[in-house]
């Protein structure tokens, strides 16, 4: 089964265009399975939003993995954008392993990690 992530990506609208001149420079020069399992993971997760041309994607109990190659992209392409850009949420498996990543605070979408303590007040 593996460790799994809650992951969100909000992206202001000129890094959602470098995101697609990126999966189509990709398609270049790398394996046809690989560009197909990027494409889909790009194009498919669980909820995707878009309000004047700012994205924002949310995939849940997904690997999140940087050995793995879409993964790896991923990583890549917003290693080198720049942080006002973009804002990465993950949330793993652990009660520690929570990362944020990025400064587009100001998104339209209030993108944001929240941790709280739950408890049933009635008993």
């Amino acid at each position: 089964m593996g460790y799994r992530s809650d992951v969100a990506l909000c992206l202001t609208a000129e890094a959602e265009q470098t995101l697609r001149s990126r999966l189509n420079k990709v398609q270049k020069t790398h394996s046809s399975g690989d560009v197909t399992a990027l494409r889909e993971f790009i194009t498919s997760p669980q909820t995707f939003k878009e309000e004047n041309g700012v994205t924002l994607r949310y995939w849940s109990w997904c690997k999140w993995y940087l050995e793995a190659p879409v993964i790896s992209f991923m990583d890549n392409f917003m290693a080198n954008l720049e942080y006002s850009s973009y804002l990465f949420c993950r949330i793993g498996d652990e009660l520690d392993d929570i990362e944020r990543d990025g400064g587009f605070y100001e998104n339209p979408f209030e993108l944001n990690v929240s941790v709280t303590i739950d408890f049933n007040s009635n008993n």
